[in-house]
């Protein structure tokens, strides 16, 4: 059936405890919160513990706050989504992830990693627009996002194959790399101001 679209999420404290070391694949991921093919609103959540195992993961799950919308490309129509004013920590892989025909404005958010970390765990990313999401990204703490072996990279903000994203006075620390370029785009940037 048809659910509402836009949707709001806010003001909620999203946590995991006790979950087994499996890592999941597709639309079985672990998420705290998820956007699935739906515009909105998320603002003022605490996003935290979004792992597995006493010891944390290798999984490459484990997003904090995520959301996608098909197609992966630069092809769909764009669905608009804000994410404000949310604090996310003790993720396993991302802590904002904003992949496909997604347009999201991502202000004011706290996004702190586990690093440094290493071999078996994730190598994690604070901020991820990919697979041709466009954004605004603005304002946010992005921080603590370090792995060892340095031939895996974590980045305090990735862009992989996105359509167009403006980045402005965000503050980046103790991040091994800060900023992660692997296809920003030039494309269309769609969200409003």
């Amino acid at each position: 059936g048809a659910g509402a679209d836009p949707v709001t999420v806010e003001n909620l404290v999203v946590t995991t405890s006790d979950l087994a070391n499996i890592c999941d694949v597709l639309d079985d991921r672990l998420r705290g919160i998820l956007f699935d093919g739906v515009g909105g609103t998320i603002r003022n959540n605490t996003v935290t513990h979004i792992t597995q195992g006493p010891s944390g993961s290798g999984c490459q799950e484990g997003n904090a706050i995520e959301v996608r919308n098909a197609p992966f490309d630069t092809t769909g129509s764009d669905k608009v989504v804000v994410i404000e004013g949310n604090a996310a920590d003790d993720y396993i892989k991302n802590g904002i992830t904003a992949n496909g025909s997604v347009a999201a404005t991502i202000t004011g958010n706290t996004v702190v990693g586990n690093g440094p970390v290493g071999v078996p765990l994730a190598a994690q990313n604070g901020i991820q627009v990919g697979f041709g999401g466009t954004a605004t990204i603005r304002s946010n703490v992005v921080r603590d996002h370090d792995y060892t072996p340095a031939s895996f990279v974590a980045c305090g903000i990735l862009y992989f194959q996105a359509d167009g994203v403006r980045a402005s006075k965000n503050t980046l620390s103790g991040n091994e790399r800060d900023v992660c370029n692997f296809g920003r785009g030039g494309g269309q940037y769609n969200p409003a101001p």
